[in-house]
């Protein structure tokens, strides 16, 4: 899942700031990214907005400020995770008129900016339920990201098991794990794990929907970071 970010930021130096923050962040976490700033209200309004899934403003801004753009996207139907910038809590209040996430106060700490960061990751990717097309023996199917436990690699063949089902298609582990957003993570070579399905981790074993999946020395790490991560 790729996150499409506007900063609305009259400042240069706080846009530079803001702008490191998200290169740190979504680097740190392997998050395919855009960026895109604007100066000003108007010249994002002007934008085609229903690209992006994730706004960063300021209130404080020449034209329109910060909260009317906020109620201007949000009456337009926009409905993903934004964030007021702003010098002062008082001023930050006005956000949650239009349903903010949350605030960042300046000057920018990263920690803060991290940790509100993987909030709003994690709403855009639960908001973004993607559809996955098989080609089983049967035909073609459809299912939804959330409607996965895990996904299990056997020679060329994908075996999916789902609330629906348990379907097989062929395929490599390594070009459909690209595919897919990062509520899923290997808990070995043989198997892609729904983050939001773990009911236990063990020493050496995840158990998704009652069954008991192996979880490997060499993926151990990686698989408990993204956990984390995804938990927020």
């Amino acid at each position: 899942m790729k996150i499409n970010v506007a900063i609305i930021e009259d400042e240069e130096k706080e846009r530079v700031v803001t702008k490191e923050m998200l290169d740190r962040f979504f680097k740190e976490n392997d998050i395919p990214y855009e960026i895109f700033s604007f100066s000003c209200a108007n010249q994002f309004l002007q934008s085609d907005f229903n690209v992006f899934n994730l706004l960063l403003l300021d209130i404080i801004l020449p034209g329109d400020n910060g909260v009317s753009v906020a109620k201007h996207v949000r009456e337009k139907g926009w409905s993903y995770p934004l964030m007021f910038i702003t010098k002062t809590v008082q001023f930050a209040l006005d956000g949650y008129k239009v349903d903010a996430l949350d605030y960042l106060l300046k000057p920018l700490v990263y920690e803060d900016f991290r940790l509100k960061l993987l909030k709003a990751v994690k709403i855009i990717d639960n908001h973004s339920d993607k559809e996955i097309a098989i080609h089983t023996v049967s035909g073609l199917i459809t299912i939804k990201e959330s409607e996965i436990y895990y996904i299990e690699v056997n020679k060329h063949y994908l075996t999916f098991h789902t609330n629906k089902g348990v379907y097989t298609t062929r395929g490599s582990m390594n070009s459909f794990s690209q595919k897919v957003s990062n509520r899923f993570a290997n808990s070995s070579n043989s198997f892609l794990v729904n983050l939001d399905k773990v009911e236990l981790i063990k020493q050496s074993e995840v158990v998704v929907n009652k069954e008991s999946l192996p979880l490997s020395r060499t993926c151990k790490k990686e698989f408990l970071r993204c956990f984390e991560n995804r938990r927020g």
